[in-house]
């Protein structure tokens, strides 16, 4: 019988693997028969599903009789979430809102529903992660994504924080990866970009009063660096050589001005804005701390 662990084998180590070859995956574990009134849905699950959309999955569920497929959940000893019930959801969250919507209006409807129990996550980051895997199957639109994308990001945070964040792979991509490759690194560095850049505005608003944050933009718009008049040929000939190589290496425009060393990461004309890409190469991770 596959274990969790066994299933988490590609995410964890970042080799890749499709979010549907892990729900694959999951169902070499054994199922078992359980009321619907004994699951609770999960909170961390951002569910975004519309009324129509749930009367409408819920009617097309009893017209095809039942639903066969197994849910993913997870016993709930600990009562997590303030829940009563022996079971938390971690994947099915439209099915199990469709069975309970037919509970009530057909005398007839399935009230007995196949479980995949799968071991109680550790901790709340990966119960989050685990319920964006199990729940990336239908078709997402932008907006989708762009939530997914803030979704993954608190993942990657709570890693983070753990000392369990993942080795030799950048965020964008790792965030790709775990969105089944639907939608491209380019993609989701730009909602990074949206998301983080908000979220680091709202936190310097709390942390510093408005005239001081007006006073910090005139002090960085009115600073000049100090400019170096003593440099000799010998150094300017060494520092352009450097700055050469630097440009080959790291393919994009690299350089020197006026006491600064200035690196491109954006180019409009082409679409490119490779900003957590200067980061990496230049030995600090996407938070901009030291590796």
């Amino acid at each position: 019988m596959a274990g969790f662990e066994d299933l988490m084998i590609g995410f964890n180590d970042n080799g890749y693997n499709t979010v549907d070859s892990f729900v694959d995956r999951t169902k070499e574990l054994p199922t078992k028969n359980v009321s619907i009134y004994e699951i609770d849905f999960n909170p961390l699950n951002d569910a975004n599903d519309s009324e129509e959309d749930k009367i409408e999955n819920a009617e097309k569920i009893h017209e095809q009789g039942m639903v066969y497929t197994p849910l993913h959940v997870y016993r709930n000893k600990l009562h997590r979430h303030g829940s009563d019930k022996k079971f938390m959801l971690l994947g099915g969250h439209f099915r199990l809102d469709a069975l309970l919507r037919n509970a009530e209006l057909y005398p007839d409807a399935q009230k007995m529903v196949p479980v995949i129990v799968l071991p109680t996550p550790e901790n709340e980051t990966k119960e989050l992660e685990m319920i964006l895997l199990l729940n990336e199957v239908r078709p997402l639109q932008e907006e989708d994504f762009k939530r997914k994308v803030e979704l993954y990001l608190k993942v990657w945070n709570g890693k983070a924080d753990a000392g369990e964040k993942p080795k030799g792979i950048q965020k964008r991509k790792w965030i790709a990866q775990r969105l089944g490759n639907r939608i491209g690194e380019k993609k989701v560095e730009k909602f990074i970009h949206e998301i983080e850049g908000y979220e680091r505005v709202r936190k310097d608003s709390n942390e510093v009063g408005k005239d001081e944050i007006e006073q910090l933009v005139i002090d960085a718009n009115m600073t000049e660096p100090v400019k170096e008049d003593n440099e000799s040929s010998a150094d300017k000939e060494e520092r352009n050589r450097i700055v050469k190589n630097l440009k080959e290496t790291m393919g994009r425009s690299v350089k020197i001005q006026n006491g600064w060393l200035c690196f491109q990461f954006a180019d409009k004309s082409k679409n490119i804005d490779d900003f957590y890409s200067i980061l990496n190469c230049l030995g600090f991770d996407d938070n901009g701390e030291m590796k």
